[in-house]
C-alpha cells in the first residue's frame, strides 16, 4: 500500500500570498478550504505550514490541483 503522506513545500509557494492575504487562519483551515485534496499533519496552528507536510484525502482532486498549479 502506498503512503499517503508526503512532504512538499511547492504547496505554500504557491498559495503564500493567498494566505497572507486571507481572513482563514489557520494554515490547515485555509488548504481544506482551497479543496485541493490534500490536508496537513503534524503541529496544529497558524504556522503548520512551516512543516510541510501533508496527506492526501481526494487521489482525482490532489492530482487535478497539481497540473492545475503545478506543484
Amino acid at each position: 500500500m502506498e503512503s499517503k503522506i508526503f512532504t512538499n513545500n511547492q504547496i505554500y509557494e504557491q498559495f503564500k500570498f493567498e494566505y497572507r492575504h486571507s481572513p482563514i487562519e489557520p494554515w490547515k483551515d485555509f488548504i481544506i478550504e482551497k479543496d485541493i485534496g490534500v490536508s496537513t499533519i503534524g503541529e496544529e496552528g497558524r504556522y503548520a505550514w512551516e512543516y510541510d507536510q501533508y496527506i492526501i484525502t481526494d487521489e482525482q482532486k490532489w492530482f487535478l490541483a497539481k497540473i492545475k498549479y503545478g506543484i
